[in-house]
């Protein structure tokens, strides 16, 4: 079974990849973090404070570029 594909130039095609892939992880992104600040998975090593914003803000900064990359 062949997928049709419209055929872009490759460098477009890098690009849209690359815009999938930022979308692709923020799934597990989101997850690494639920797990990462939660006392009960993690006890006493759970992300708090500034290194709990530092991930969000780093993963929601990613997630944007993404959305404006290919604009």
């Amino acid at each position: 079974m062949i997928i049709p594909f419209p055929y872009l130039p490759p460098f477009t095609l890098v690009l849209v990849l690359m815009v999938l892939l930022v979308f692709i992880l923020i799934g597990p992104g989101s997850l690494v973090g639920a797990l990462a600040g939660d006392k009960r998975v993690m006890g006493n090593e759970a992300s708090q404070g500034f290194w709990k914003a530092a991930y969000w803000v780093s993963l929601s900064s990613i997630g944007f570029c993404g959305v404006i990359a290919p604009l």
